[in-house]
C-alpha cells in the first residue's frame, strides 16, 4: 500500500496492478471549481444577448457537441477573449 499512498499525496496519474489480477488507473483533474462554474454561467447567460456567441454555440452543436460540451467550450473562448483583452490592454467591443 506504499505506492497507493504516494499516489494520493503526490496527486498523480499511475498505472499498476494489484495482485496481477486487475489493471487500476488513478487520475485527478485538477480545476478551480469555483472558476468553472462561474464561466459555465457567463456563457449561458451570453447566449440570448451576443450573436457571436450565439452563432459560436450553434456551431459546436452543429458539429454534434451536446449542450454541456458546447457551454464549456463558448465558456473557455470567452475566458481566452478576456485574457487577451487584459494581456494587450485592450477594450472589448
Amino acid at each position: 500500500m506504499e505506492l497507493y499512498e504516494r499516489i494520493r499525496r503526490d496527486k498523480a496519474c499511475y498505472n499498476w496492478s494489484v495482485r496481477h489480477l486487475s489493471k487500476v488507473v488513478l487520475a485527478r483533474f485538477v480545476r478551480n471549481h469555483h472558476l468553472a462554474d462561474a464561466t459555465y454561467l457567463w456563457a449561458f447567460c451570453s447566449l440570448p444577448h451576443s450573436a457571436g456567441a450565439r452563432r459560436y454555440y450553434d456551431t459546436r452543436r452543429a458539429n454534434g457537441a451536446n449542450h454541456h460540451q458546447s457551454l464549456r467550450a463558448l465558456g473557455n473562448r470567452l475566458v481566452g477573449l478576456l485574457h487577451g483583452c487584459l494581456r494587450y490592454r485592450h477594450n472589448y467591443s
